[in-house]
This record gives structure tokens, C-alpha cells and sequence, in this order.
């Protein structure tokens, strides 16, 4: 790190091997197909402020951070100019009426890049565990690690999340 912060095109070309496929990754799990382009653009941001690298203790980590705040910036920039619209029929009403969970039911008929952008509204705290357990299919277990929460408080979120979720949609009409 210390070379690539000195200017080391080579050093920089090793970082950029090394964790750019797991950037991509967690990128997609945030904004779907925009992730290479968002990924491209944290690396020519950090390649012109290379000296920074000189303070990063955990690359890994701070790289992954770099590249959530670059995926939320761009759901915030996007989400206005995104429209969303549910079409809620008798499955929907039938699904409740059985029990079924809402995040269930809606993954079952919207895109997968619609939903991430409606649930990227919750905010941070809920964003990414909604995305592991419905998304990605991951267990509790495997999102608390990856999270760094204890199941208790993941199952917690996805709950607050399904409520909120719940009732921005109706908020939007889209249950009426």
C-alpha cells in the first residue's frame, strides 16, 4: 500500500487485482448492474488521491466502506428520478390473508433491480440485511457474521424493515 501511495503504478495494479472482483460484489448487492461503473469510478477516484493509502490501517474493510458510500450516494442521486409502481391484485390480498411475508410475495413478482431501489429507501440499517436474506438467500447465521450482528438483532431489522416496507408501500397507495 505504502508503494501505491507513493505512486507505484505496479503496487496500485496489485490492489486493484487483488480486491476488485470482491468490490464488484458488494456492489452489486447494493445497486445491481451499475456496480462495475461504480467500482471503475472508486478506483480512478482513489488512483488520483493515492496518498490517502498512506492512513488505511485495513484496506479491506475501508475499501468496502469506500464503496457503500459510492452505491449510497448513487441511490440517492437515482431514486428520485426512479418510478415505481406495484400493481397489488387478489394474489396480493390472497397472500395476506394466508400469512404470507410481503417481502415474499413482492419478490415473487417485481425485478430484482425495482425492489433493491424501493428498499434502498429504508436506509442503511435495513438495506443490507433485506438484500442477504431475500436476495442472496443467506442464513441468519451467515448475515450476522458477515454483519457483524447478532441474530437477535438481524431478525429484529428484517422485521422493521418488513413493517416499513409495508407500510411505505401502502403510503404510496400501492395496497389501496
Amino acid at each position: 500500500m505504502k508503494k501505491a501511495a507513493s505512486g507505484d503504478n505496479a503496487s496500485f495494479d496489485i490492489l486493484v487485482e487483488k480486491f476488485n472482483q470482491n468490490m464488484i460484489i458488494t456492489a452489486k448487492i447494493y445497486v445491481g448492474n451499475e456496480a462495475e461503473d461504480i467500482v471503475q469510478n472508486v478506483w480512478a477516484r482513489l488512483y488520483e488521491r493515492r496518498e490517502v493509502l498512506r492512513t488505511v490501517e485495513n484496506i479491506e474493510n475501508w475499501l468496502f466502506y469506500v464503496v457503500k458510500h459510492h452505491c449510497m450516494d448513487f441511490i440517492r442521486k437515482n431514486k428520485k428520478s426512479q418510478n415505481i409502481s406495484l400493481e397489488i391484485n387478489q394474489d396480493y390480498i390472497d397472500s395476506l390473508a394466508h400469512g404470507d411475508d410481503i417481502l415474499e410475495f413482492i419478490l415473487k413478482r417485481r425485478s430484482k433491480d425495482e425492489l433493491h431501489r424501493k428498499i434502498a429507501e429504508l436506509g442503511e440499517l435495513y438495506y443490507m440485511p433485506v438484500i442477504l436474506y431475500y436476495f442472496e438467500d443467506l442464513s441468519l447465521k451467515e448475515i450476522s457474521e458477515i454483519l457483524g450482528l447478532s441474530v437477535s438483532t438481524l431478525k429484529g431489522r428484517l422485521y422493521i424493515a418488513r413493517q416499513l416496507l409495508k407500510k411505505s408501500l401502502a403510503h404510496n397507495n400501492y395496497f389501496n
